[in-house]
C-alpha cells in the first residue's frame, strides 16, 4: 500500500473500478469504490442520470491497486463527466509501460520528478 494513500482500515479489503455507459457505449464516468452497488445508486440519482445505459465492474486486491486503475481509466478514456486530472501522480506515471507514455503522449519524467 502506498502511504499517501493509506487512510482507513478498509483500504486493503478489495475495491472496484467502474464504468458506466450511455448510448452507443458511450463512457460517462469511470469510478473506484469498495461498495459499487451503493455507489452505482448514487450516480442513478444525479444529474446524468438519464444517460445511463449500463455499467462494468473490474474488482482489485485493494484501494491503492484500484486508485490507480481509476486514474490511468480517467486519462486514458476521457469518461464524459469525470473531471480529468491535469497528469497522473508521479507514483502512477511509474507504472505505465514506455508504449503507454508515448502513446498518451506524456511529457517524460526526469530525474527530479522520481
Amino acid at each position: 500500500m502506498m502511504p499517501w494513500l493509506m487512510n482507513s482500515p478498509y483500504d486493503n479489503e478489495p475495491h472496484a473500478v467502474y464504468r458506466i455507459f450511455g448510448d452507443a457505449d458511450q463512457l460517462l464516468y469511470v469510478g473506484r469504490s469498495r461498495h459499487p452497488k451503493s455507489r452505482l445508486g448514487q450516480h442513478k440519482r444525479g444529474p446524468w442520470r438519464a444517460e445511463i445505459r449500463r455499467h462494468e465492474l473490474t474488482w482489485y486486491p485493494d484501494k491503492d491497486d484500484a486508485t490507480v486503475a481509476e486514474r490511468l481509466a480517467i486519462y486514458a478514456e476521457h469518461p464524459a463527466h469525470n473531471r480529468r486530472p491535469g497528469d497522473l501522480s508521479h507514483a502512477e506515471r511509474r507504472q505505465l509501460t514506455k508504449k503507454q507514455q508515448r502513446e498518451w503522449r506524456l511529457p517524460k519524467l526526469t530525474h527530479a520528478d522520481t
